[in-house]
């Protein structure tokens, strides 16, 4: 049985999101051939959670306005 509609979140990324996460991706990926794997993973775990803390913030005040 499916929850009732009102229940359902609908995820999406608005074209911008996505295209700025292509580009992260991209950089991440230059980065990860170039980089010792140390450095590396330490950069891209202080990324993400900036990413995280980031959107989290921003859907916590959206939702504020709603």
């Amino acid at each position: 049985m499916f929850p009732p509609t009102k229940d359902i979140i609908l995820l999406a990324l608005s074209s911008s999101a996505c295209e700025m996460l292509l580009f992260i991706k991209g950089r991440l990926q230059i980065l990860q051939e170039q980089l010792a794997s140390s450095i590396f993973n330490t950069i891209w775990k202080n990324l993400a959670q900036a990413l995280n803390k980031c959107i989290y913030e921003e859907v916590g005040i959206l939702q504020l306005f709603r």
